[in-house]
This record gives C-alpha cells, structure tokens and sequence, in this order.
C-alpha cells in the first residue's frame, strides 16, 4: 500500500509498504529485523552496574511492571533489582512509525522512552495504515515530540542511557543526522556509560559513507563498531548499524543481558536472540579492513 499516493506498484508478498521521497523505508514483511536488532543490541550492550549485584534482593522494592516479571523464567529478582535505577531513559531520534517503541517497550529495564519524530505526517499515517507498527505507541512508557531531532539533542545533556537514531537516508533534512556536530550532540546528551545505535546504510553500496562515519565517531566515542542484519526489503539485503558507547569498557559484540528462548517468545520477538546479536558482527574479512573495525580469533 502506497500512502497518499498510487504511483508505485508492489508485489503482494512484501505487505504494506512505507515511502518517503520514493524511497522505500520498510515493509510489513520484514521491518522487525530493523527494529528489533536496533534495540536489543543496544540495550543488551548497556553495562553490567555491578556494584549494584550485592544489594538486597527484595521485589517489593521493585516497580509492580517488574515484580510480576521477576517471577517469570528468564529473569531473576537480583537481576532486575540491579539494573532498576539504571537503564530507564531511552531517546529514539526519528521513530514516528512506532516500530522501534513498540521493540524497545518490550525490554523489562526500560522505564522511559522520549521519541522525537520530524514529520507529524508520519506518525499520523502510521495510525492509518500501519497497525502493525503504531501499536508501539500503546504504552505508558513514551513522551512524543514532533521536533528536529538534531536540534532537541542539544537541549538535553547527560540525560539518556540509550539513543536510537531511526533515520531514512542521508538525503534531504535527515542528512543532518549523518554529520559531526549530530554526534557531538549525541555524545553530550548521553550519560557516562551511555550508549548510541543510528541506521548504517549498508556496506555494498556505501562502503565509503560508513567508512567515514566509523572515522568520524571514533573522535568522539571511545569505542565504535559496527553491525549488520538481514533485511530484504533493503539494497543488498541487509541494513547496517553504527555502534558507538560513551564508556570504554563497552563490548557491543558480546550481550550482557541474555534472555532464555521462552522469554524472548513472550516478547514476540522474531529475529533478536543473543546468537544474532554476536553474529551481527560478523564482517567480511576485507570489508571489516576497509571499514576499520576489529576482529578476533576465538
């Protein structure tokens, strides 16, 4: 289905389909790879407070969303109580969709999610057409702004433990989210530990665009990599992901927190488990030269 518009014809297969300025931005056959990697990687990278392990366990000290959660399997009251007071603010810059809400909501350590989406138009056709998607926004957890997302960063400093740019392409008003003063903005708005995801284009086709953005976040952020996962609807069939941590003791590639097949059921996941999150990393060997980034031999 076209939006506002019947110009494009689609195979049946693909679902509906979103398109901003004649590019396709996803669809309902594949869009949770994107969103699901984009939010499990980054949450599941976020450090371990390890001070915080040796406290009491007590789940009467823990939010009634948590308490119900710890007796679930998969989770354990010491883990959740650990991790409360810590991972609660997530910002998605772009998001309008709902796709990455409705991802992020599903972790049990998030406690609050600003999105702060350009084009209200978006968000309003998401509503319309894109059940599938905007059911995100059937939580509590979220504040929306209708904002330029390049300028809200700056406004908000040591504020967020995750940022999720869910951006289009470098083209138009979303290319100032590709450039160093966005970064620079990124890096203040997050905490010490913090933690940034962006869309990384993909490397078969803008090997050049991914290597410069890799050089240019690794003079702001003591530790970048970078990740990829399968989506058909996009060129090459993959879409990329710029990792990029405040703290240097982040390992984007090995999960911190691993939920068990069962958990990762209930939260209707369909591509996120902590094999695809080490394997997400997994480059070839010459374009994780050409790109920078760092591979080891297990």
């Amino acid at each position: 289905m076209i939006i506002y518009t019947n110009t494009f014809d689609f195979s049946p297969c693909w679902g509906k389909v979103l398109v901003l300025d004649d590019a396709i931005q996803l669809s309902q056959f594949d869009e949770y790879s994107w969103q699901e990697m984009a939010s499990f990687i980054s949450l599941n990278s976020h450090p371990n407070p390890k001070s915080l392990n040796n406290q009491k366990d007590k789940r009467n000290s823990l939010p009634k969303r948590l308490q119900a959660m710890s007796l679930a399997k998969g989770y354990t009251t010491k883990y959740l109580f650990a991790f409360v007071s810590k991972l609660t603010k997530v910002l998605i810059i772009g998001g309008g969709v709902g796709g990455v809400i409705r991802e992020v909501s599903k972790h049990p350590l998030v406690e609050s999610v600003a999105i702060c989406e350009l084009d209200k138009v978006v968000y309003e056709a998401s509503q319309k057409f894109l059940p599938f998607m905007a059911k995100g926004f059937n939580n509590s957890k979220y504040k929306l702004y209708f904002a330029d997302g390049a300028q809200f960063v700056k406004n908000h400093q040591n504020e967020f433990d995750v940022i999720i740019t869910d951006s289009p392409d470098p083209k138009g008003v979303a290319a100032c989210l590709f450039e160093n003063s966005y970064y620079k903005s990124l890096q203040k708005a997050l905490k010490p530990d913090g933690i940034i995801i962006s869309q990384g284009e993909t490397f078969w086709y803008d090997k050049k665009l991914v290597s410069d953005m890799i050089k240019m976040c690794k003079t702001i952020f003591p530790v970048v990599d970078y990740a990829v996962s399968y989506v058909a609807t996009y060129p090459a069939g993959q879409i990329g992901y710029l990792c990029c941590s405040n703290s240097p003791k982040t390992n984007f590639r090995v999960p911190l927190h691993k939920f068990s097949h069962e958990t990762l059921k209930e939260f209707n996941l369909k591509y996120y488990t902590p094999d695809t999150h080490r394997a997400a990393f997994a480059l070839p060997l010459s374009v994780a030269e050409e790109l920078g980034v760092k591979w080891e031999v297990k």
